[in-house]
């Protein structure tokens, strides 16, 4: 997998332990290794990044099997493709902040994802997470809002009981009609409207769903499309035909193979090590038992290693007399 995908040893070991955390083991480990593997390279994303996304997606939409969870990666990958702006770094992270607020009122990962494209308005993730939560969370409690909220949502032809009835029946629907009541009240209303609906925290975040509601639509429609099945892999296919990819590949395949020999070699290694250690340990044990002795065993392999580099020092200085006393004699017989 490592050599095949050009991912090292340690990311791969990485997105295991994320498997570890979320109580996988055996086969479907080893498959959900596998699949994220596939991913971090398909969205050019970090196992650790893709590991902690995978998992939040699973926990928070109770994605209780692999299948639905390679399904949801495969649509955001289309996202990805498609949607201007919004990677699929961004998606994912966006998503799983919305994972708990989405779920509680019906909306299916993947329709989650497509809102998480409002991305494409150019706001940064964590803003987009915290605006959608807001949406979600007005709309899961519109029957607890004050007289403001109520007003304002009866002005847009809704009221708190056909807005829950219509979340029950199709949450996505029921998001995108309420946003598009919206947009078709007066332009000056609007703002006023996204503040008593939503709050005035996140009208500026919200606006661009209601100005935007058409993409958002499309969004929803790419994401639930046939188109997604299979993206995933092909999109993988894709970077593995780069030069990149095939460079990464071939160094990964040569680092793999020091791998391979440095583990041939461990029980060497270990046994050299275990003896040099055993060697260590008895001369501290001789040095705490023997101070004095070790003292003078020391001092004289000092003055050893000190005395051939003197002899040398002493050798080039004859020499050097040598030299300029036959020069002497050069020049008095000349």
């Amino acid at each position: 997998l490592s050599t095949s995908l050009g991912k090292s040893f340690g990311d791969i070991a990485q997105i295991a332990v994320g498997g570890g955390k979320i109580n996988l083991k055996g086969d479907e480990l080893v498959a959900y290794t596998k699949m994220l593997a596939t991913g971090s390279v398909a969205f050019e994303m970090s196992a650790d990044a893709l590991s902690r996304a995978a998992n939040n997606m699973k926990v928070g939409f109770k994605m209780d099997n692999l299948d639905r969870l390679n399904d949801f990666f495969d649509r955001v990958n289309l996202l990805d493709n498609k949607v201007t702006n919004a990677n699929a770094d961004e998606i994912f992270e966006a998503t799983s902040l919305t994972a708990a607020n989405a779920s509680l009122i019906g909306l299916s990962a993947t329709d989650a994802a497509a809102s998480s494209t409002m991305l494409s308005t150019g706001k940064a993730t964590s803003v987009v997470g915290t605006s959608l939560n807001a949406l979600y969370s007005t709309l899961s409690m519109a029957d607890k809002k004050g007289k403001a909220f109520q007003e304002a949502l009866a002005s847009i032809g809704m009221d708190a009981g056909y807005l829950k009835a219509a979340l029950a029946k199709d949450a996505a629907g029921a998001i995108t009609t309420f946003l598009e009541a919206i947009s078709k009240a007066d332009k000056d209303k609007q703002a006023g409207l996204l503040y008593d609906l939503v709050g005035g925290n996140f009208n500026d975040e919200i606006a661009g769903l209601v100005t935007n509601i058409d993409a958002l639509k499309e969004n929803m429609r790419l994401a639930r499309s046939n188109e997604a099945i299979g993206s995933m892999q092909k999109e993988l296919q894709t970077k593995l035909d780069t030069t990149k990819s095939g460079i990464e590949r071939l160094t990964q395949a040569w680092r793999n193979l020091g791998s391979s020999l440095g583990e041939t070699f461990l029980p060497l290694t270990n046994a050299v090590a275990s003896v040099l250690g055993g060697i260590a340990g008895a001369l501290s044990e001789l040095n705490s038992k023997f101070p004095t002795l070790s003292a003078v065993i020391v001092s004289a392999v000092a003055g050893f290693m000190m005395f051939k580099p003197l002899l040398l020092i002493g050798k080039i200085a004859l020499l050097s007399v040598a030299v300029g006393f036959l020069g002497v004699v050069k020049i008095l017989k000349f």
